[in-house]
């Protein structure tokens, strides 16, 4: 599994122990696999062994970068099984964010 920094890979091992789930998850790993690649936001608080609260999680993340709230946009569609608008989702990210974006759907959907 690529990791776009060693914090990624830190975050993500982290919030999979939270939410006591393993790779085999592919729901909540591609998920909080995105949600991880995030720089400097803390989601942690929305994400528990029974839910990821994107109801809240979408709320919050209002004033961040729109790059940020495409994370959290193609996060949620991936957990909720919910269809995303393709260019909604990459047109503001960087190239490690679309890396990020197209390993979580790998992760999702296999690939």
């Amino acid at each position: 599994m690529w990791f776009k920094s060693e914090g990624h890979k830190s975050t993500y091992q982290k919030l999979m122990t939270k939410a006591n789930r393993t790779t085999d998850d592919c729901f909540y790993a591609s998920a909080i696999y995105l949600l991880s690649a995030i720089d400097h936001k803390d989601v942690s608080r929305f994400i528990s062994p029974d839910e990821i609260d994107f109801t809240n999680l979408r709320q919050v993340c209002s004033p961040w970068s729109n790059s940020e709230k495409s994370l959290v946009y193609l996060a949620n569609a991936l957990f909720n099984n919910e269809q995303a608008d393709v260019a909604d989702c990459f047109r503001s990210l960087d190239s490690k964010n679309i890396a990020a974006a197209l390993e979580a759907l790998r992760m999702r959907y296999g690939g």
